[in-house]
């Protein structure tokens, strides 16, 4: 017969002891996404390690131009942030399009990332803005930026001892951001693609761009090739149109009961032009 224990640590100290020694632990804190995994039986961990009550991987700080958010803090206290608000625009915008307010408030940022979805809602934003997950273990401690973490549908590049601790990036205070999320209805959906867009001008010619895409790839994604053809151009009709057609075929969507690889290209696309207008506002010529 199957056997699960379970165990919720008091201490960081504590819970990576217990991570080193176990080798099929799996770490849950909102369990919003663990409970359907269990029920299903799509994972059988012989320790539940619940870190819910570490609160030294909880809180939002702000420290000159860097942004400190902790793997615990919850969709909803990114929300009631006025740190966020100011100093992360688009993972504000990206964390009302979460969920409902029930998931809201159990769901962690870090839990989100580490789940490791293609349609993550805080993995585009984070994309975005150039994020850096701060991960630990008994051992040791390193940085991995966020475009280098995800390995594939629900893998990371986290080994089996480590746990994400916080997640770092710049202030996006003095960037043009927009983040659109689009799905088969407003609320409680699975994105059929997402795009989020932070942009700097210099006059009116783009001196800064960072696109991520979700639901488009096996993982979310970087627009590296967009934000290449993006540099040093002005935001005319002309570009974005050249844009649109750069980051449809960027992406490398599937297609699905949910939608067609082609319709998601051609969505990709009109969604980062979208974005783009929403973020530069007046700053279209």
């Amino acid at each position: 017969m199957y056997k699960m224990r379970y165990t919720a640590p008091r201490t960081l100290t504590e819970a990576l002891r217990l991570l080193a020694e176990e080798s099929n632990a799996y770490v849950v804190a909102g369990s919003t996404n663990v409970v359907p995994d269990l029920r299903a039986r799509k994972i059988k961990p012989s320790l539940l390690l619940s870190i819910e009550n570490l609160g030294e991987l909880r809180g939002i700080h702000v420290d000159g131009d860097v942004v400190t958010v902790g793997a615990l803090t919850t969709i909803n206290e990114l929300l009631a942030s006025h740190d966020i608000q100011v100093h992360a625009g688009i993972l504000h915008q990206a964390a009302q399009r979460f969920a409902d307010p029930l998931v809201r408030n159990r769901a962690t940022v870090g839990g989100n990332l580490a789940n490791a979805s293609p349609a993550a809602d805080t993995a585009v934003p984070l994309l975005a803005l150039d994020a850096v997950l701060c991960i630990c273990s008994a051992k040791e401690e390193r940085d991995v930026p966020l475009s280098t973490f995800f390995a594939g549908p629900g893998r990371t590049v986290l080994k089996r001892d480590e746990l994400i601790r916080a997640i770092k990036f710049p202030s996006d205070s003095a960037n043009h951001k927009a983040f659109i999320k689009f799905g088969l209805r407003e609320a409680m959906a699975i994105s059929l693609v997402s795009v989020g867009v932070e942009l700097r001008l210099q006059g009116d010619e783009v001196t800064y761009a960072k696109v991520a895409f979700g639901a488009v790839a096996p993982t979310p994604i970087r627009g590296f090739r967009t934000e290449e053809f993006l540099l040093g151009k002005k935001p005319t009709t002309e570009v974005l149109d050249e844009a649109r057609q750069v980051a449809s075929q960027e992406v490398r969507p599937i297609s699905d009961v949910r939608a067609t690889e082609s319709y998601r290209r051609y969505i990709s696309g009109v969604l980062l032009v979208r974005a783009m207008k929403m973020a530069l506002g007046g700053g279209m010529s």
